[in-house]
């Protein structure tokens, strides 16, 4: 009787595949890299982040679906993470580096 049990290792590996790593990557960036152009405005620089990654994220899922690919929820979840991580970017900048903004 064959099992569907994956060793630690192989699960790793499927989980931190190199697609999902980018798609942290690049809602990372986009995320920070909109918030260094919005910094004056501080709640327009978190909200346009936060939509510009995700609508990004969804928009690779739809066009992977299109050419014959799936749409990959895991993709979507490292989005979020990425831009998780560029959220705490920005409010340690806000919060402690450039507190004359807010």
């Amino acid at each position: 009787m064959e099992t569907n049990k994956k060793g630690i290792k192989e699960w790793a590996r499927e989980f931190f595949a190199v697609d999902h790593v980018a798609h942290l990557g690049v809602c990372y960036i986009i995320t920070t890299f909109i918030a260094a152009v919005l910094v004056k405005y501080p709640i327009w620089a978190i909200i346009s982040g936060v939509v510009i990654s995700l609508g990004a994220g969804v928009g690779k899922e739809i066009y992977d679906k299109k050419k014959g690919g799936k749409f990959d929820l895991m993709d979507l979840w490292f989005d979020c993470v990425g831009i998780l991580f560029g959220l705490i970017t920005i409010a340690i900048f806000f919060i402690y580096i450039d507190r004359n903004i807010i």
